[in-house]
């Protein structure tokens, strides 16, 4: 052959090879791969979109469900992806406890699972070589608001509504037991103490993860107690925001005054895009930026990796998402009123 013919193949073979995205076999028929999704929640519907936006780049046929909170509804969904011969499992375990009989019925149908958003045990993660957990940490939420909020403190005076020199804080709790919750409430708490800040809880208030009883549970709080906190930590943005609803009627945090009288910091987890708005507004302190986009290209480049017996972790940029055998964690990110305008962007 001579130069200039091995040339135009070269060239030939370069156009035929994706630059991004899964590369699969010429005619290859789809991976098929089932998806559970816990609640729909405002940060799942964001979540749900990203994982439907990015499925195509891998030559996915995503089939995602929502289980509304309920395991019975989860394991008839796994049941059928089972049976309609899916190639990949993609769970958000609604109850944990139940990963162990989730991981048995795939594993007789040697279907990988990859869990994700809902921390799985350890000793499931490891009981077969086909389970990864991809997603964020409860724990690093935790820590990202602990810290966003001890930063603000030391810098405001206003916020220390009493001048004793201690924070007063309320939180605002998912379902009583939660995991999730109980995770991200402790860890915000290590961040006070790493931080050596002098605090004091002055209430616990299970919103389950709702905005409206939020508002309401905050309501009946104030009218008991009144005002008696410096700040309010919720476990995620849904309840922050119910909070911001209920202080604005009450005329705080109407406008962007950080540095007043009436404004009492709120902050949440996840990075809705109604809690950057929020943030943008001045109405919402700061968030923890949960990244759905990215954990979405990451779990489906991994069942791609998984349907073709190939390695899921195969880059750099992977390599410094392990956290522990099988596990990848991308982490949260702090967002407050000096970045919002870049994740607004994104």
């Amino acid at each position: 052959m001579n130069l200039k013919k091995l040339t135009l193949l070269l060239a030939a073979l370069c156009l035929a090879t994706p630059a991004l995205g899964w590369s699969s076999k010429p005619n290859a028929p789809k991976i098929k791969v089932g998806g559970t999704m816990k609640s729909q929640s405002q940060f799942n519907k964001e979540f749900y979109k990203a994982l439907v936006k990015a499925a195509p780049n891998y030559d996915i046929d995503l089939d995602l469900k929502f289980s509304n909170g309920f395991q019975s509804i989860q394991n008839d969904l796994v049941d059928k992806f089972l049976e309609d011969k899916a190639h990949v499992l993609l769970i958000n375990q609604v109850d944990i406890k139940d990963a162990v009989n989730t991981i048995h019925v795939a594993r007789l149908k040697k279907t990988p699972i990859i869990f994700y958003e809902t921390e799985i045990p350890d000793q499931e993660i490891r009981s077969w070589d086909q389970i990864w957990y991809i997603g964020s940490s409860n724990q690093n939420a935790g820590l990202i608001q602990g810290h966003l909020i001890t930063d603000e403190f030391y810098v405001h005076e206003n916020f220390d509504r009493n001048k004793d020199r201690r924070l007063q804080y309320l939180v605002l709790k998912g379902k009583d037991g939660d995991l999730n919750a109980e995770l991200r409430t402790a860890y915000c708490k290590q961040a006070f103490a790493d931080e050596k800040l002098r605090t004091e809880q002055v209430g616990v208030l299970h919103c389950d993860w709702n905005r409206s009883k939020a508002k309401k549970e905050l309501a009946k709080f104030v009218e008991s107690y009144g005002i008696c906190f410096d700040v309010i930590i919720a476990n995620d943005d849904e309840m922050a925001l119910g909070a911001v609803d209920y202080l604005k009627e009450q005329g705080y945090n109407r406008i962007k005054d950080i540095d007043g009288d009436k404004y009492i910091p709120v902050a949440g987890i996840n990075g809705t895009l109604d809690a950057l708005k929020a943030i943008k507004e001045g109405s919402l302190l700061a968030t923890a930026y949960n990244d759905a986009p990215r954990q979405a290209q990451i779990a489906l480049r991994a069942a791609a990796a998984l349907a073709h017996g190939e390695k899921v972790v195969n880059s750099q940029s992977l390599k410094e998402l392990v956290e522990k055998p099988h596990v990848l964690i991308i982490p949260y990110a702090k967002v407050t009123r000096f970045n919002v305008d870049f994740y607004l962007g994104n």
